[in-house]
């Protein structure tokens, strides 16, 4: 039986190249969802341009071949999901 991979095309800012990633099997993206992205330089946040989709071996390397990237491909790590926290403000400055 062939592997399939799930595999995702994703946007850095500030970039106008796109990158290949990983994606677990059991994850469904879609195009514009944020995520953060293991990169060669630690995680970094990303827009996906594509939905994410799931392809065999062979034609993963393929792939992989055809837009310039090398295997092990690095990993979507998880959703990026804005969130508001609260600061600590020390007694005694102003605000």
């Amino acid at each position: 039986m062939k592997n399939l991979r799930n595999l995702v095309f994703v946007k850095h800012e500030n970039q106008d190249k796109q990158f290949l990633f990983e994606v677990p099997l059991d994850a469904q993206l879609y195009k514009g969802d944020k995520v953060f992205c293991n990169t060669r330089y630690g995680r970094s946040l990303g827009i996906c341009e594509t939905e994410s989709f799931l392809v065999d071996d062979r034609v993963a390397s393929y792939i992989i071949g055809a837009v310039g990237a090398y295997e092990p491909l690095k990993q979507i790590l998880g959703y990026a999901t804005e969130s508001k926290n609260y600061v600590l403000t020390p007694f005694g400055v102003p605000f």
